[in-house]
Protein backbone atom coordinates (compact mmCIF):
# COMPACT_ATOMS: atom_id res chain seq x y z
CA UNK A 1 0.00 0.00 0.00
CA UNK A 2 1.14 3.51 -0.73
CA UNK A 3 0.35 4.93 2.72
CA UNK A 4 2.07 2.12 4.60
CA UNK A 5 -1.16 0.76 6.04
CA UNK A 6 -1.81 -2.97 6.10
CA UNK A 7 -5.58 -2.40 5.93
CA UNK A 8 -7.33 -3.79 2.89
CA UNK A 9 -9.73 -1.66 0.90
CA UNK A 10 -12.58 -3.62 2.48
CA UNK A 11 -11.25 -2.85 5.97
CA UNK A 12 -10.95 0.84 5.21
CA UNK A 13 -14.50 0.94 3.81
CA UNK A 14 -15.82 -0.96 6.83
CA UNK A 15 -14.10 1.48 9.21
CA UNK A 16 -14.99 4.69 7.36
CA UNK A 17 -17.34 6.74 9.58
CA UNK A 18 -19.44 7.90 6.64
CA UNK A 19 -19.60 4.64 4.76
CA UNK A 20 -20.73 2.71 7.84
CA UNK A 21 -23.91 4.82 7.69
CA UNK A 22 -24.80 3.34 4.31
CA UNK A 23 -28.27 1.90 4.48
CA UNK A 24 -29.09 3.29 7.91
CA UNK A 25 -32.62 4.57 8.09
CA UNK A 26 -33.71 2.65 5.01
CA UNK A 27 -36.74 1.39 6.90
CA UNK A 28 -37.94 5.01 7.03
CA UNK A 29 -38.19 5.06 3.23
CA UNK A 30 -39.51 1.53 2.73
CA UNK A 31 -43.11 2.63 2.15
CA UNK A 32 -42.51 5.83 0.17
CA UNK A 33 -41.09 6.27 -3.31
CA UNK A 34 -38.41 8.97 -3.59
CA UNK A 35 -40.43 11.01 -6.11
CA UNK A 36 -43.45 11.04 -3.81
CA UNK A 37 -41.27 12.14 -0.89
CA UNK A 38 -39.88 15.08 -2.87
CA UNK A 39 -43.36 15.98 -4.11
CA UNK A 40 -44.60 16.01 -0.52
CA UNK A 41 -41.69 18.21 0.61
CA UNK A 42 -42.42 20.72 -2.13
CA UNK A 43 -46.11 21.06 -1.30
CA UNK A 44 -46.88 24.66 -0.43
CA UNK A 45 -43.65 26.14 -1.76
CA UNK A 46 -45.57 28.42 -4.09
CA UNK A 47 -47.94 29.60 -1.37
CA UNK A 48 -47.02 32.77 0.51
CA UNK A 49 -45.67 32.22 4.02
CA UNK A 50 -47.55 33.65 6.97
CA UNK A 51 -45.86 37.00 7.44
CA UNK A 52 -42.31 35.87 6.74
CA UNK A 53 -40.58 38.32 4.43
CA UNK A 54 -37.70 37.29 2.16
CA UNK A 55 -34.26 38.51 3.11
CA UNK A 56 -32.89 40.95 0.55
CA UNK A 57 -29.15 41.40 0.70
Amino acid sequence: MQNGSDDTVEDRIKNDPLLVLRGSGKELWADEHADEYVRRLREGWDEPDSGIQPLHL
